[in-house]
């Protein structure tokens, strides 16, 4: 493993010890970079703030994984999203908190948009509605992946899976017409 990604990994756990002993606006880069023996500058040659230090836990977590697996395009790639954020849902819970520009879930929302883009263009083949679906879609799975990890009593990923797959059978059913039963 290089040094940068060792200093980065060690950013990263530290940052989410802290975040387990106070909230993350009382968190310093300063604090951060202590905890690993390291200068504040070392942690700007790796990151530009705390916030893009977020972006990179879930890229090197998880994104870089279901990349390499190929999943990121098939609709499996939910369900191993939702157990992945199941998983860290104590860390990810308080990600969700974070208002400000920037946030972990805009960041979140783009990286979805060209999957979603390569989904429609694979059902719909090229087509300038591509993008309007793409922006949309991800904001449902955003919103709804936001809500979902912040019921006090989160459910399973699996059952929460099957219910966004059967809601988006039910709406499609809806909006085209078709009265056929759904299947789970």
């Amino acid at each position: 493993m290089a040094n940068s990604v060792i200093t980065k990994t060690a950013l990263a756990q530290a940052l989410k010890e802290l975040m387990g002993e106070k909230p993350f606006s009382k968190i310093s880069v300063s604090e951060i970079a202590e905890k690993c023996r390291i200068n504040r500058k070392s942690f700007y040659y790796h990151f530009k703030d705390k916030y893009d230090l977020i972006n990179w836990i879930f890229e090197s977590e998880f994104l870089e994984k279901v990349k390499a697996s190929g999943s990121y395009l098939r609709f499996d790639f939910i369900d191993d999203l939702c157990n992945y954020f199941y998983e860290n849902k104590d860390f990810y819970r308080k990600v969700i908190k974070l208002d400000e520009n920037g946030s972990f879930f805009e960041h979140f929302r783009q990286l979805m948009i060209p999957a979603a883009k390569e989904k429609f263009k694979k059902v719909m083949g090229a087509n300038d509605t591509n993008d309007l679906y793409a922006g949309l879609s991800a904001d449902i799975l955003v919103c709804a992946i936001r809500r979902w990890l912040m019921e006090k009593n989160c459910i399973e990923p699996e059952k929460f899976v099957r219910s966004l797959k059967e809601g988006a059978l039910r709406a499609a059913s809806f909006i085209t017409g078709e009265n056929s039963a759904v299947r789970s």
